[in-house]
Protein backbone atom coordinates (compact mmCIF):
# COMPACT_ATOMS: atom_id res chain seq x y z
CA UNK A 1 0.00 0.00 0.00
CA UNK A 2 1.77 3.38 -0.49
CA UNK A 3 1.90 6.18 1.27
CA UNK A 4 -1.82 7.86 1.68
CA UNK A 5 -1.83 12.13 1.65
CA UNK A 6 -4.65 13.24 4.34
CA UNK A 7 -6.88 16.29 3.88
CA UNK A 8 -9.62 17.09 5.90
CA UNK A 9 -12.09 16.57 2.84
CA UNK A 10 -11.40 12.49 3.45
CA UNK A 11 -13.38 12.64 6.33
CA UNK A 12 -16.92 13.39 7.61
CA UNK A 13 -17.18 16.31 10.12
CA UNK A 14 -16.33 14.93 13.07
CA UNK A 15 -18.69 15.14 15.93
CA UNK A 16 -18.85 17.93 18.27
CA UNK A 17 -17.82 16.22 21.74
CA UNK A 18 -14.69 17.68 23.03
CA UNK A 19 -11.75 15.82 23.28
CA UNK A 20 -9.20 15.30 25.77
CA UNK A 21 -5.54 15.30 24.07
CA UNK A 22 -2.08 15.10 25.54
CA UNK A 23 0.96 15.81 23.69
CA UNK A 24 4.37 15.12 24.30
CA UNK A 25 7.25 16.54 23.05
CA UNK A 26 10.95 16.47 24.03
CA UNK A 27 11.12 20.03 24.40
CA UNK A 28 9.35 23.61 24.16
CA UNK A 29 8.52 26.95 24.56
CA UNK A 30 9.77 29.36 26.37
CA UNK A 31 13.40 27.84 26.27
CA UNK A 32 13.27 25.73 22.96
CA UNK A 33 11.35 27.74 19.57
CA UNK A 34 12.38 25.19 16.69
CA UNK A 35 10.19 23.53 14.28
CA UNK A 36 8.88 20.55 16.45
CA UNK A 37 7.90 22.23 19.42
CA UNK A 38 6.28 25.40 16.56
CA UNK A 39 4.60 22.16 15.44
CA UNK A 40 3.58 21.10 18.77
CA UNK A 41 2.49 24.49 19.94
CA UNK A 42 0.30 25.45 16.54
CA UNK A 43 -1.38 22.26 16.64
CA UNK A 44 -2.25 22.71 20.81
CA UNK A 45 -3.77 26.05 19.81
CA UNK A 46 -5.79 25.18 17.28
CA UNK A 47 -7.42 22.52 19.22
CA UNK A 48 -8.06 25.34 22.22
CA UNK A 49 -9.87 27.29 19.21
CA UNK A 50 -11.75 24.09 18.38
CA UNK A 51 -12.89 23.47 21.95
CA UNK A 52 -10.74 20.32 22.63
CA UNK A 53 -9.03 20.58 26.02
CA UNK A 54 -5.43 20.21 25.65
CA UNK A 55 -2.08 19.28 27.92
CA UNK A 56 1.60 19.67 26.90
CA UNK A 57 4.11 17.55 28.46
CA UNK A 58 7.88 17.96 27.88
CA UNK A 59 10.92 17.36 29.52
CA UNK A 60 13.34 20.20 31.44
CA UNK A 61 14.84 23.25 29.77
CA UNK A 62 13.25 25.70 32.85
CA UNK A 63 14.69 26.54 35.98
CA UNK A 64 12.92 24.39 39.15
CA UNK A 65 14.56 26.63 41.55
CA UNK A 66 16.12 24.83 44.63
CA UNK A 67 13.70 21.99 43.97
CA UNK A 68 16.19 19.51 42.60
CA UNK A 69 18.53 19.79 46.00
CA UNK A 70 15.56 19.33 48.15
CA UNK A 71 13.58 16.12 45.90
CA UNK A 72 16.95 14.65 45.35
CA UNK A 73 17.41 14.49 49.17
CA UNK A 74 13.96 13.00 49.46
CA UNK A 75 14.63 10.28 47.19
CA UNK A 76 12.07 11.55 44.51
CA UNK A 77 13.60 11.25 41.46
CA UNK A 78 11.23 13.27 39.42
CA UNK A 79 11.13 16.76 38.90
CA UNK A 80 8.08 18.49 37.89
CA UNK A 81 6.71 22.79 37.14
CA UNK A 82 3.57 23.92 35.71
CA UNK A 83 3.08 26.67 33.73
CA UNK A 84 1.46 27.99 30.70
CA UNK A 85 2.73 29.21 27.31
CA UNK A 86 0.55 31.47 25.35
CA UNK A 87 -2.58 29.75 26.64
CA UNK A 88 -1.69 26.43 26.85
CA UNK A 89 -0.77 24.27 29.96
CA UNK A 90 2.04 22.69 29.97
CA UNK A 91 3.78 19.72 32.97
CA UNK A 92 7.89 19.98 32.52
CA UNK A 93 9.44 17.39 34.08
CA UNK A 94 12.95 16.80 34.74
CA UNK A 95 15.29 14.19 36.58
CA UNK A 96 16.11 15.11 39.98
CA UNK A 97 19.89 13.67 39.36
CA UNK A 98 21.46 14.74 36.15
CA UNK A 99 21.34 11.91 33.43
CA UNK A 100 23.57 12.78 30.72
CA UNK A 101 22.85 10.49 28.07
CA UNK A 102 19.10 10.43 28.51
CA UNK A 103 18.50 11.71 25.48
CA UNK A 104 19.58 8.52 23.40
CA UNK A 105 17.08 6.50 25.63
CA UNK A 106 13.73 4.80 24.23
CA UNK A 107 12.46 3.36 27.34
CA UNK A 108 12.53 4.36 31.13
CA UNK A 109 10.35 2.66 33.65
CA UNK A 110 10.14 4.86 36.35
CA UNK A 111 8.79 7.79 33.59
CA UNK A 112 6.83 4.91 33.08
CA UNK A 113 5.55 4.80 36.30
CA UNK A 114 5.08 8.31 37.01
CA UNK A 115 3.23 8.36 33.43
CA UNK A 116 0.52 5.35 34.28
CA UNK A 117 -0.26 7.51 37.55
CA UNK A 118 -0.56 10.52 35.89
CA UNK A 119 -2.46 8.98 32.72
CA UNK A 120 -5.41 7.08 35.15
CA UNK A 121 -5.66 10.75 36.81
CA UNK A 122 -5.84 13.23 33.80
CA UNK A 123 -7.63 10.81 31.33
CA UNK A 124 -6.73 11.60 27.91
CA UNK A 125 -8.67 10.88 25.17
CA UNK A 126 -5.65 10.15 22.46
CA UNK A 127 -1.83 10.83 23.11
CA UNK A 128 -0.18 12.40 20.34
CA UNK A 129 3.51 12.50 20.36
CA UNK A 130 5.05 15.24 18.89
CA UNK A 131 8.57 13.87 19.36
CA UNK A 132 9.56 11.11 22.12
CA UNK A 133 13.08 11.70 23.44
CA UNK A 134 13.30 12.08 26.82
CA UNK A 135 9.25 11.25 27.49
CA UNK A 136 9.14 7.89 25.76
CA UNK A 137 7.97 6.98 29.09
CA UNK A 138 4.38 8.30 28.65
CA UNK A 139 4.41 6.28 25.26
CA UNK A 140 4.80 3.14 26.70
CA UNK A 141 2.12 4.18 29.77
CA UNK A 142 -0.45 4.87 27.19
CA UNK A 143 0.34 1.82 25.44
CA UNK A 144 0.04 -0.20 28.24
CA UNK A 145 -3.37 1.64 29.54
CA UNK A 146 -4.92 0.72 25.62
CA UNK A 147 -5.07 4.74 25.35
CA UNK A 148 -4.86 5.40 21.42
CA UNK A 149 -1.35 7.10 20.05
CA UNK A 150 -0.81 9.25 17.23
CA UNK A 151 2.67 9.59 16.31
CA UNK A 152 4.14 12.60 14.08
CA UNK A 153 7.70 11.43 12.47
CA UNK A 154 9.31 14.81 12.75
CA UNK A 155 13.14 13.89 12.50
CA UNK A 156 14.84 11.18 12.71
CA UNK A 157 15.42 10.42 16.18
CA UNK A 158 13.54 6.92 16.60
CA UNK A 159 15.95 5.59 13.75
CA UNK A 160 19.55 7.20 14.59
CA UNK A 161 20.82 8.30 18.18
CA UNK A 162 22.49 11.26 16.10
CA UNK A 163 18.62 11.95 15.28
CA UNK A 164 20.62 13.94 12.01
CA UNK A 165 21.13 10.83 9.78
CA UNK A 166 24.66 12.09 9.24
CA UNK A 167 27.41 9.58 9.61
CA UNK A 168 30.86 9.63 11.18
CA UNK A 169 32.52 10.74 8.22
CA UNK A 170 30.03 13.20 7.42
CA UNK A 171 28.26 11.75 4.42
CA UNK A 172 24.21 11.43 4.58
CA UNK A 173 22.50 8.18 5.67
CA UNK A 174 20.13 6.44 4.05
CA UNK A 175 19.07 4.77 7.17
CA UNK A 176 20.71 2.16 9.52
CA UNK A 177 19.78 -0.91 8.16
CA UNK A 178 18.97 -2.61 10.79
CA UNK A 179 22.53 -1.46 12.55
CA UNK A 180 24.83 -2.73 9.79
CA UNK A 181 25.43 0.91 8.52
CA UNK A 182 25.81 2.33 12.05
CA UNK A 183 28.25 -0.40 12.70
CA UNK A 184 30.40 0.58 8.89
CA UNK A 185 30.16 4.45 9.49
CA UNK A 186 29.54 5.55 12.63
CA UNK A 187 31.68 3.16 14.57
CA UNK A 188 31.77 4.61 17.67
CA UNK A 189 28.34 3.82 18.66
CA UNK A 190 28.03 0.82 20.75
CA UNK A 191 26.68 -2.06 17.85
CA UNK A 192 24.73 -3.85 20.40
CA UNK A 193 22.91 -0.11 22.19
CA UNK A 194 21.88 0.74 18.35
CA UNK A 195 20.35 -2.70 17.83
CA UNK A 196 18.43 -2.94 20.88
CA UNK A 197 17.25 0.39 20.13
CA UNK A 198 15.82 -0.29 16.72
CA UNK A 199 13.90 -3.04 18.19
CA UNK A 200 12.51 -1.05 20.79
CA UNK A 201 11.94 1.88 18.51
CA UNK A 202 10.10 -0.28 16.50
CA UNK A 203 8.06 -1.81 18.95
CA UNK A 204 7.12 1.86 20.43
CA UNK A 205 5.88 3.00 16.39
CA UNK A 206 4.31 -0.23 16.51
CA UNK A 207 2.04 0.13 18.90
CA UNK A 208 0.88 3.28 17.63
CA UNK A 209 -2.82 3.76 16.26
CA UNK A 210 -1.60 6.07 13.30
CA UNK A 211 1.70 7.49 12.14
CA UNK A 212 1.86 10.50 10.21
CA UNK A 213 5.23 12.66 8.55
CA UNK A 214 4.91 15.92 7.28
CA UNK A 215 7.36 15.19 4.22
CA UNK A 216 7.57 12.63 1.65
CA UNK A 217 11.03 12.58 2.28
CA UNK A 218 11.15 11.70 5.91
CA UNK A 219 7.91 9.01 5.55
CA UNK A 220 10.29 6.87 2.91
CA UNK A 221 13.38 6.92 4.98
CA UNK A 222 10.90 5.26 7.58
CA UNK A 223 9.62 2.95 5.20
CA UNK A 224 12.73 1.93 4.00
CA UNK A 225 13.73 0.71 7.31
CA UNK A 226 10.67 -0.49 7.78
CA UNK A 227 8.86 -2.01 5.26
CA UNK A 228 5.25 -2.53 6.97
CA UNK A 229 4.87 1.12 7.85
CA UNK A 230 2.81 3.63 5.86
CA UNK A 231 2.99 6.89 6.99
CA UNK A 232 0.03 8.97 6.15
CA UNK A 233 1.01 12.18 5.00
CA UNK A 234 -0.15 15.63 6.64
CA UNK A 235 2.19 18.44 5.46
CA UNK A 236 2.45 21.54 8.40
CA UNK A 237 -0.39 23.98 7.91
CA UNK A 238 1.73 26.69 7.28
CA UNK A 239 0.86 30.93 8.77
CA UNK A 240 2.18 32.92 6.50
CA UNK A 241 3.52 36.43 8.49
CA UNK A 242 3.20 39.32 6.07
CA UNK A 243 2.88 39.69 2.50
CA UNK A 244 6.58 40.83 1.28
CA UNK A 245 6.36 44.14 -0.71
CA UNK A 246 9.99 44.84 -1.42
CA UNK A 247 10.21 46.53 -5.00
CA UNK A 248 13.48 45.69 -6.25
CA UNK A 249 15.88 46.98 -9.01
CA UNK A 250 19.33 46.71 -10.84
CA UNK A 251 21.29 48.56 -7.89
CA UNK A 252 18.75 47.77 -5.01
CA UNK A 253 20.87 46.51 -1.67
CA UNK A 254 20.04 43.03 -1.16
CA UNK A 255 18.68 41.49 2.44
CA UNK A 256 19.62 37.78 2.80
CA UNK A 257 18.53 36.29 5.87
CA UNK A 258 18.90 32.97 7.92
CA UNK A 259 16.54 32.57 10.52
CA UNK A 260 17.13 28.83 13.24
CA UNK A 261 19.34 27.26 15.55
CA UNK A 262 22.77 27.70 14.67
CA UNK A 263 23.64 24.31 15.28
CA UNK A 264 26.76 22.76 12.97
CA UNK A 265 24.15 20.98 11.02
CA UNK A 266 22.01 23.76 10.00
CA UNK A 267 24.83 24.97 7.89
CA UNK A 268 25.18 28.35 9.01
CA UNK A 269 29.10 28.32 8.25
CA UNK A 270 28.68 27.43 4.98
CA UNK A 271 26.36 30.33 4.29
CA UNK A 272 28.95 32.76 6.09
CA UNK A 273 31.73 31.32 4.16
CA UNK A 274 29.70 32.06 0.34
CA UNK A 275 28.53 35.44 1.46
CA UNK A 276 31.79 36.70 2.46
CA UNK A 277 32.89 35.61 -0.93
CA UNK A 278 30.03 37.88 -2.84
CA UNK A 279 31.49 40.70 -4.91
CA UNK A 280 29.19 43.40 -3.13
CA UNK A 281 29.78 46.11 -1.08
CA UNK A 282 25.86 46.80 -0.26
CA UNK A 283 24.46 43.49 0.33
CA UNK A 284 23.89 42.19 3.85
CA UNK A 285 23.46 39.35 5.61
CA UNK A 286 21.04 38.69 8.79
CA UNK A 287 21.31 35.93 10.76
CA UNK A 288 18.45 35.12 13.41
CA UNK A 289 18.61 32.59 16.31
CA UNK A 290 21.07 31.14 18.42
CA UNK A 291 22.88 28.04 20.03
CA UNK A 292 25.99 27.00 20.61
CA UNK A 293 27.89 27.28 17.38
CA UNK A 294 27.46 31.05 17.78
CA UNK A 295 30.75 31.61 19.13
CA UNK A 296 32.18 29.94 16.29
CA UNK A 297 29.87 31.36 13.58
CA UNK A 298 30.84 34.93 15.20
CA UNK A 299 34.24 34.72 14.90
CA UNK A 300 33.78 33.40 11.37
CA UNK A 301 32.34 36.18 10.25
CA UNK A 302 34.29 38.64 12.07
CA UNK A 303 35.86 41.44 10.13
CA UNK A 304 32.87 41.70 7.64
CA UNK A 305 30.36 44.56 8.48
CA UNK A 306 27.79 42.90 6.19
CA UNK A 307 27.03 40.21 8.35
CA UNK A 308 25.40 40.93 11.31
CA UNK A 309 23.92 39.05 14.06
CA UNK A 310 20.18 40.09 15.00
CA UNK A 311 19.66 37.42 18.24
CA UNK A 312 15.93 35.72 18.47
CA UNK A 313 12.42 37.04 16.90
CA UNK A 314 9.43 37.12 18.49
CA UNK A 315 6.08 36.21 16.91
CA UNK A 316 5.05 39.88 17.36
CA UNK A 317 8.16 40.95 15.77
CA UNK A 318 8.06 37.87 12.82
CA UNK A 319 5.80 40.28 10.27
CA UNK A 320 8.53 42.55 10.53
CA UNK A 321 11.55 40.20 9.83
CA UNK A 322 9.82 38.39 7.06
CA UNK A 323 8.49 41.99 5.63
CA UNK A 324 12.06 42.67 5.50
CA UNK A 325 13.99 40.38 3.44
CA UNK A 326 14.64 39.68 -0.05
CA UNK A 327 15.75 36.27 0.15
CA UNK A 328 15.28 33.45 2.74
CA UNK A 329 18.52 31.21 2.84
CA UNK A 330 18.75 27.72 4.32
CA UNK A 331 22.03 25.89 4.09
CA UNK A 332 21.10 22.62 6.05
CA UNK A 333 23.86 19.66 5.48
CA UNK A 334 21.51 17.17 6.76
CA UNK A 335 18.49 15.82 5.39
CA UNK A 336 15.73 18.23 7.27
CA UNK A 337 12.02 17.16 7.38
CA UNK A 338 10.05 20.28 6.07
CA UNK A 339 11.73 23.19 7.20
CA UNK A 340 8.86 25.96 8.88
CA UNK A 341 10.58 28.31 8.24
CA UNK A 342 11.14 27.75 4.92
CA UNK A 343 7.50 27.34 4.09
CA UNK A 344 6.74 30.51 6.29
CA UNK A 345 8.75 32.14 3.85
CA UNK A 346 6.75 30.91 0.79
CA UNK A 347 3.56 31.50 2.26
CA UNK A 348 5.10 35.39 3.38
CA UNK A 349 6.14 36.20 -0.61
CA UNK A 350 9.74 35.65 0.48
CA UNK A 351 11.85 33.49 -2.38
CA UNK A 352 14.01 30.93 -0.98
CA UNK A 353 17.93 29.12 -1.42
CA UNK A 354 17.91 26.54 0.22
CA UNK A 355 19.86 22.93 0.17
CA UNK A 356 18.85 20.16 -2.11
CA UNK A 357 18.38 17.33 0.88
CA UNK A 358 15.41 16.06 2.44
CA UNK A 359 12.35 17.23 2.09
CA UNK A 360 13.64 20.80 2.12
CA UNK A 361 12.78 20.61 -1.39
CA UNK A 362 9.63 19.98 -1.30
CA UNK A 363 7.22 22.35 -2.89
CA UNK A 364 10.02 24.26 -4.21
CA UNK A 365 10.76 24.63 -7.84
CA UNK A 366 14.24 25.67 -8.92
CA UNK A 367 14.71 28.58 -10.64
CA UNK A 368 10.69 29.53 -10.54
CA UNK A 369 10.12 30.27 -6.24
CA UNK A 370 13.99 30.25 -5.30
CA UNK A 371 16.92 28.19 -6.14
CA UNK A 372 18.28 24.64 -4.88
CA UNK A 373 21.66 24.40 -4.64
CA UNK A 374 23.87 21.47 -3.60
CA UNK A 375 24.09 20.94 0.32
CA UNK A 376 27.77 21.93 2.15
CA UNK A 377 28.99 23.51 -1.46
CA UNK A 378 29.99 27.06 -0.61
CA UNK A 379 31.46 27.92 -3.84
CA UNK A 380 28.09 26.89 -5.61
CA UNK A 381 25.96 28.97 -2.93
CA UNK A 382 28.30 31.81 -3.50
CA UNK A 383 27.55 31.79 -7.22
CA UNK A 384 23.51 31.49 -6.49
CA UNK A 385 23.75 34.90 -4.34
CA UNK A 386 26.39 36.76 -6.62
CA UNK A 387 24.04 35.93 -9.13
CA UNK A 388 20.94 37.32 -6.82
CA UNK A 389 22.73 40.56 -6.71
CA UNK A 390 23.85 41.22 -9.74
CA UNK A 391 20.26 40.82 -11.26
CA UNK A 392 17.99 41.08 -8.50
CA UNK A 393 15.06 41.92 -11.10
CA UNK A 394 14.73 38.12 -11.15
CA UNK A 395 13.06 37.86 -8.15
CA UNK A 396 10.22 39.41 -9.16
CA UNK A 397 9.29 36.62 -11.12
CA UNK A 398 9.52 34.58 -7.96
CA UNK A 399 7.37 36.37 -5.84
CA UNK A 400 4.75 36.49 -9.00
CA UNK A 401 5.37 32.55 -8.53
CA UNK A 402 4.74 32.60 -5.35
CA UNK A 403 1.40 34.42 -5.16
CA UNK A 404 0.26 31.44 -6.65
CA UNK A 405 1.52 29.04 -4.74
CA UNK A 406 -0.82 26.97 -2.40
CA UNK A 407 0.61 26.27 0.85
CA UNK A 408 -0.99 23.80 3.57
CA UNK A 409 -2.56 25.81 6.27
CA UNK A 410 -3.04 25.36 9.79
CA UNK A 411 -6.99 24.77 9.38
CA UNK A 412 -6.63 22.36 6.90
CA UNK A 413 -3.82 20.92 9.20
CA UNK A 414 -6.47 21.41 12.23
CA UNK A 415 -8.90 19.66 10.57
CA UNK A 416 -6.98 16.34 9.54
CA UNK A 417 -5.62 15.93 12.77
CA UNK A 418 -8.83 15.91 14.67
CA UNK A 419 -10.66 13.45 11.86
CA UNK A 420 -7.57 11.26 12.64
CA UNK A 421 -8.32 11.69 16.43
CA UNK A 422 -12.10 10.84 16.23
CA UNK A 423 -11.12 8.06 13.35
CA UNK A 424 -8.67 6.33 16.13
CA UNK A 425 -10.86 6.65 18.81
CA UNK A 426 -13.88 4.76 16.55
CA UNK A 427 -11.50 1.52 17.19
CA UNK A 428 -10.31 2.16 20.91
CA UNK A 429 -11.42 0.69 24.42
CA UNK A 430 -13.23 3.52 26.19
CA UNK A 431 -12.77 1.25 29.42
CA UNK A 432 -9.00 0.17 29.05
CA UNK A 433 -8.15 2.87 31.82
Amino acid sequence: MAMSSLSASLYPAPPQCPLRLLYLVHQFYPDYRNGTEKFALQLAQSMQRSDQQVQMITYGGRSFKGQQRLWRWLGIPWLQQRYSYAGVPVLALRHARRQPHYHDQIEDESQRALARRFLRRWRPDVVHVCHAMRVSGFVWAAHDLGIPTLLTLTDYWLLCPKFTLVNSLGDFCSGPAQGSACRQTCPELDADFVRRRLALAEQLVRGAAAVIAPSAYLAQVFEREWPWLKPQLVPYGIHPWTQNRRQVAENTPLNFVYAGSFTRHKGVHILIEAFRGVQSATAQLRLYGKGPYEAALRAQAAGDPRIRFCGVYTEQEAGQVFGAMDVLVAPSIWPENRPFVVHEALASGVPVVVSAVGGMVEGIEHGVTGLVVPPGDPAALQVALQDLVECPQQLHAFKAALRALALPTVEAETAAYEALYRQVLGGADETAI
